[in-house]
């Protein structure tokens, strides 16, 4: 399966790449993409960060992360085992009527991470591994129906009241927490500071400092930094906007600062990436 998200799921509409080892290095960040994901974790404990939610997902279970939503991935064990699904919701008009899909998207959304037990886990690990063959063997029409039945599986099981919770942070820290990830989110391309931010939630700067690291696992600044950079990346690859406007535009006030990173982060400097034009 040498098809990735970066340029079969232009043309196909759906990519699914199996993964054992560590994540790769582009993964390690916040980051996020034009298409949607579903993630089936075939290892033995993973924790996914999304917009500042931390989630903890055990072997076979599934993660859905919608469109244009920040999300990072911590493996807690030693298997890694996965495969990731990245489609376009154009896969979908296969169907005369996809609104029973797009309904089944929305529940999954919601949800963001299955934990299934039992029978309910033995029927979608069956599921998946039928697509992942399908999908192995070029069999693109029983691909598109495998994967749309997993859609409606998964999101009736997410819709129970008897799913195990998946959450791995709740309670008044974790609300703090994700008030910051919306306002940060929000005002990226404004001045901020921990000061700032604190004030918002009425907690010392240092407290936030502490609570933000354990929950989503990264500092205020590389939140704030991987934010203000992604938005930069998309801005490269939509407009023709020169890079050092991006730059202010997205937050920073020196470009040479914002160059030093985005190489750091993306492995090229903003100009080699739209000259480039990778999509990820």
């Amino acid at each position: 399966m040498k098809n990735t998200a970066e340029n079969g799921i232009l043309h196909s509409n759906i990519v699914i790449e199996e993964k054992e080892k560590e994540l790769e290095r582009s993964m390690m960040r916040e980051h996020y993409h034009d298409y949607d994901e579903l993630y089936f974790f075939r290892g033995d404990r993973m924790r996914y960060f999304v917009s500042g939610t931390a989630y903890d997902v055990r072997g076979g279970g599934f993660v859905f992360i919608d469109r244009f939503t920040y999300h990072r991935t911590t493996y807690l064990g030693q298997d890694k085992r996965r495969a990731v699904i990245s489609f376009r919701r154009e896969l979908l008009d296969a169907f005369a009527d996809k609104e029973p899909f797009l309904g089944a998207l929305s529940v999954l959304a919601g949800q963001v991470a299955i934990n299934l037990s039992g029978e309910a886990a033995a029927r979608a690990e069956e599921l998946a591994l039928r697509l992942l063959e399908a999908y192995g063997c070029g069999d693109k029409t029983l691909t598109v129906l495998l994967f749309a039945t997993l859609l409606l599986t998964l999101s009736r099981y997410a819709s129970s009241t008897a799913l195990p919770p998946s959450r791995a942070e709740e309670g008044e820290n974790a609300a703090r927490v994700g008030e910051v990830v919306a306002y940060i989110n929000a005002h990226y391309a404004e001045k901020l500071t921990l000061a700032s931010l604190s004030e918002q939630i009425f907690v010392d700067k240092f407290h936030l400092c502490h609570i933000f690291k354990r929950i989503t696992g990264m500092s205020v600044l590389a939140f704030i930094n991987g934010k203000r950079l992604a938005e930069a990346r998309r801005l490269l690859l939509s407009t023709d906007r020169r890079v050092g406007e991006i730059a202010a535009a997205v937050g920073f006030a020196n470009q040479n600062h914002f160059n030093t990173l985005f190489r750091a982060t993306y492995g090229q400097t903003p100009t080699e990436l739209r000259a480039n034009g990778k999509g990820l």
